[in-house]
């Protein structure tokens, strides 16, 4: 027996809408999806694979880690590059809170070293120190307990007896020193000041050649499509890298002054690390180095290290900046895990050169802590 016409047309349209419901959800769905993978440029990093790897063929790791077992190597490798970015006012982006088995960093932005994560705020008693920098800061490509301000921290704790001495790690991949200027000011107006801060820089600074954070052009590309960003101007020739080389470091020294000048203002002794590069004082061979070099990223570094040298020994950037890119001349092993960021061993050798001329300078003046 036939169905009624009218039930068969009403079931139609039923059919009708309903496969209009499952195309225009579909399209909402997929817009989402294309909006998520806009944003993506604050998640450079991809747990699919260990990128560590793939930029790397062919590397031995375990003379660069002799204390870790291979898949704890893939582990540490992953997950240091695998930190998402989110935007934050003033220094454009912020590295979102995680916690891994080899990697934690807190909801105020630093990192844990061994041990419990510091309190936050910090603890007025205690000896409150800040670091600032960029990945080689943060610790690309090693585990919590090893980055240069875990092991910076346990230096300053063998030689202040009387107070517990903690180091926040506020390294950021990307940041460059007028980011770190802009955070440490931002910490500042919020009260939270710390005995000694310690910038650690030279590698970012060269690579911001403009003054960009590095999302800029994907931001400007979200709020402004119809105008082409033109930031951007790689130097194609030395007379170029030159000129770029010396807006470089003018503005480097700058901040540096405004930097120095808010800490006075708040009570927090300043200080300047001239980072170890793999591009100069370093002996390059395939033990201390299996990697490209330069980077491409890092070329106008490579071409200007010596002249930030030469402005270093003639004290052009105050009286507490302090040169450690010799840290690892005399280097028989790897000082780095990959092209640029330090090894377990280098990282522990720069702490220790940065403890011993820090202290030094901070003993020599007043507030400098006793042993």
């Amino acid at each position: 027996m036939s169905a009624d016409p009218k039930l068969r047309r009403a079931f139609q349209v039923i059919v009708v809408l309903l496969a209009l419901v499952l195309f225009l959800g579909g399209w909402l769905i997929r817009d989402r999806i294309n909006e998520r993978e806009k944003l993506a440029m604050f998640h450079p990093a991809s747990v699919s694979g260990n990128m560590v790897r793939e930029w790397y063929p062919g590397v031995d790791w375990g003379p660069i880690y002799p204390d870790y077992p291979a898949e704890e190597i893939d582990q540490i490798q992953r997950q240091t590059f695998d930190v998402r970015y989110v935007y934050s006012p003033y220094v454009q982006f912020r590295a979102l809170p995680m916690r891994t088995n080899f990697v934690e960093i807190a909801p105020a932005g630093f990192r844990k070293n061994a041990g419990p994560l510091h309190p936050w705020p910090p603890e007025p008693t205690a000896f409150n120190v800040f670091m600032f920098g960029g990945s080689t800061t943060f610790g690309n490509g090693l585990p919590d307990s090893e980055t240069v301000v875990a092991h910076l921290e346990r230096e300053f704790q063998s030689a202040i007896t009387n107070q517990t001495v903690r180091c926040y790690n506020f390294g950021t991949g990307y940041y460059f020193s007028t980011q770190e200027r802009l955070l440490f000011e931002d910490l500042l107006l919020n009260g939270l000041v710390p005995k000694i801060a310690i910038f650690i820089d030279g590698l970012n600074d060269f690579r911001q050649v403009e003054g960009f954070p590095e999302f800029t052009p994907s931001l400007h590309e979200r709020m402004a499509p119809d105008i082409p960003f033109t930031g951007y101007q790689t130097p194609q020739n030395d007379q170029e890298r030159a000129v770029a080389a010396k807006w470089v470091l003018q503005r480097y020294q700058r901040n540096l002054r405004l930097i120095e000048s808010a800490g006075k203002q708040a009570g927090a002794a300043t200080y300047f690390i001239g980072q170890p590069i793999p591009y100069g004082d370093y002996p390059i061979n395939p033990q201390t180095y299996p990697f490209k070099q330069p980077n491409e990223d890092h070329r106008l570094c490579a071409f200007a290290y010596p002249q930030f040298a030469q402005l270093a020994q003639a004290e052009a950037f105050g009286p507490n900046f302090i040169w450690a890119a010799d840290a690892f001349r005399d280097a028989t092993e790897a000082m780095y895990c990959d092209a640029v960021h330090y090894s377990p061993r280098g990282a522990k050798r720069l702490a220790r050169v940065i403890f011993e001329r820090v202290f030094e300078k901070h003993q020599q003046s007043r507030s400098g802590p006793k042993p």
